[in-house]
C-alpha cells in the first residue's frame, strides 16, 4: 500500500464516489496508518493528501452546438447579414478556468475570430 501512496513524480488524481464527473489532484503526506483486528475481521487505515491546487476538476467537457437547443453553458446568435454565427459560452465553474474550445466548420471560411471581454480578440486563420 506505502508504494502506491509514494508518487514523486507530481500529483494523482483521487477520486469519490459521490462526486463521480470529476478528480482532485492530490499528493499523498505523511505516514499511512493502518490496524486490524483478525478477532473482530476489522481494518481501518488513515491516509492524509494534500491538493496544490484547492480545486475539484471536471472530466465530463461541455458539448454545445449551434444545431442543438440553447443551454445554460451557451447562446448562440445567427447574424445572417455578416454571415456570422455568436457564441456566448458560460463557464459555470467557482474559479478562472481556462477552457478549450474545438469548434468544428461545415466548411473552409478562411478564418475564426474569437473575443473575451477581457482581451481584443484573437484570429485564427487557416485555409491558406
Amino acid at each position: 500500500m506505502t508504494g502506491a501512496l509514494d508518487f514523486p513524480n507530481g500529483t494523482r488524481h483521487l477520486r469519490f464516489e459521490d462526486e463521480p464527473n470529476g478528480y482532485y489532484d492530490v499528493i499523498s503526506e505523511g505516514q499511512f496508518s493502518f490496524s486490524e483486528s483478525l478477532k473482530e475481521e476489522q481494518a481501518s487505515g488513515t491516509i492524509s493528501f494534500t491538493v496544490p491546487d484547492g480545486l475539484w476538476h471536471s472530466d465530463t467537457g461541455i458539448v454545445v452546438s449551434s444545431e442543438g437547443p440553447q443551454t445554460e453553458y451557451a447562446k448562440f446568435t445567427k447574424d445572417t447579414e455578416a454571415k456570422c454565427i455568436y457564441v456566448d459560452i458560460n463557464n459555470p465553474a467557482n474559479t478562472e478556468a481556462h477552457p478549450i474550445i474545438t469548434i468544428k466548420n461545415k466548411t473552409n471560411i478562411g478564418w475564426i475570430g474569437i473575443k473575451s471581454k477581457w482581451s481584443n480578440g484573437i484570429r485564427v486563420y487557416s485555409g491558406y
